[in-house]
């Protein structure tokens, strides 16, 4: 967004790059105290650290919401 000269950066100024590209081939992850499953997902959105995206399991074609952990992997919450 733009800026004028002088004018105070805040967080509402700045935004999170993408580490995850929609397209991207990343590891699903799914972790439990005893256990964890990864499975190969697309990403259907861009996403930075700690966003939640929609992502493609590719075995499944299932589409979950996942939350990018890094440029390579995102995670499902296991409900409690």
């Amino acid at each position: 967004r733009p800026m004028s000269m002088g004018q105070i950066v805040t967080p509402r100024h700045i935004e999170k790059q993408p580490l995850v590209h929609r397209g991207d081939e990343v590891a699903l992850e799914l972790k439990s105290e005893r256990m964890v499953i990864r499975a190969r997902a697309l990403a259907l959105q861009d996403g930075g650290d700690g966003v939640t995206i929609r992502v493609r399991n590719l075995d499944s074609g299932l589409v979950v919401r996942a939350r990018v952990i890094d440029p390579k992997t995102v995670a499902v919450s296991v409900p409690q």
